[in-house]
């Protein structure tokens, strides 16, 4: 991530060889406009009170909004997992592995994802 802005590429996550992407099909994306982020890009996304182990898809398919909307922020200062919806509408969740403390301001954030078939 670079300061002030939004990554440029993003991670795509349901495709038959996911990764990195450049362009409108991503999944995740990293924002730094104001504080490190992560973006949804379907706007799709849900906080749910329980551990990425703890989650099954049936518990994110019912909590995941069924229609798109501009992208969604969670900072990363936030701990918690969240469900989401793909851009080739799989569901599947996230959590930040390691959030930083307010007072850090990291260049990079790891997180978690788990995606549904």
């Amino acid at each position: 991530m670079t300061l002030n802005s939004v990554s440029s590429r993003g991670a795509e996550l349901d495709s038959d060889e996911p990764g990195n992407l450049s362009g409108v099909d991503d999944d995740l994306r990293g924002d730094y406009s104001t504080t490190p982020a992560v973006l949804v890009m379907t706007g799709r996304l849900a906080e749910v009170g329980k551990s990425l182990d703890e989650i099954t898809k049936e518990i994110c398919t019912q909590r995941t909004p069924v229609q798109p909307s501009k992208p969604k922020e969670v900072t990363a200062y936030r701990a918690g997992t969240y469900c989401f919806a793909t851009s080739e509408g799989d569901i599947a969740a996230f959590a930040v592995i390691s959030p930083p403390t307010i007072q850090d301001i990291p260049d990079e954030l790891t997180i978690q994802v788990v995606l549904w078939e």
